[in-house]
């Protein structure tokens, strides 16, 4: 410790109480540390969701949701070639491209999610929104959250779970957003 620190100074330190900002909200989320692998490799990204005056709305998969997908998103979507054959070689820069596209579609620039409002919400990635419904008319209050998800096309993915923190919230899906 330098000499110019005191020993009650903590220059990290949060107020007691104050909830973790979004990047350090994810860190503690084992159900979904490969979408947070890949979240930090978009400097970007992970700058918006570590900065207090950025706000956000996460749309997080489940490492299930993630692994079920078929195909990596570093990769991006599986794409024909006029020979029916995918592509065999992918640039870096392409490779860092389809990270930084997959992952600003499940974020929101937003503080929490307006679940009165009707009709796509815009994601960070340019041109892709997303659409929250309510499934049915099954409860109110504190956890009403809990009756909505995401919507695209006829699959409804639920919201499994919701977690606070100092900059936004979190929603984790047992789906993915797709980038169609």
């Amino acid at each position: 410790m330098s000499s110019a620190q005191g020993a009650n100074d903590a220059p990290f330190a949060r107020p007691l109480g104050a909830l973790p900002p979004l990047f350090d909200t994810l860190i503690l989320q084992r159900s979904s540390s490969i979408f947070f692998d890949y979240l930090r490799e978009v400097s970007s990204i992970s700058g918006r969701i570590s900065d207090l005056d950025m706000k956000s709305t996460l749309l997080v998969p489940s490492n299930k949701a993630v692994i079920a997908l078929g195909w990596k998103p570093e990769r991006g979507p599986p794409v024909s070639t006029p020979s029916g054959k995918g592509e065999v070689g992918i640039s870096e820069v392409t490779l860092k491209e389809n990270v930084e596209k997959w992952i600003s579609a499940h974020i929101l620039p937003v503080f929490d999610l307006d679940l009165k409002s009707t009709g796509p919400q815009l994601t960070v990635l340019e041109g892709k929104s997303v659409t929250i419904s309510r499934r049915g008319d099954l409860s109110s209050g504190a956890d009403e959250w809990k009756d909505y998800g995401v919507v695209q096309g006829d699959q409804f993915i639920p919201f499994k779970s919701r977690i606070e923190a100092s900059n936004g919230v979190v929603y984790l899906l047992d789906g993915t957003i797709s980038l169609d």
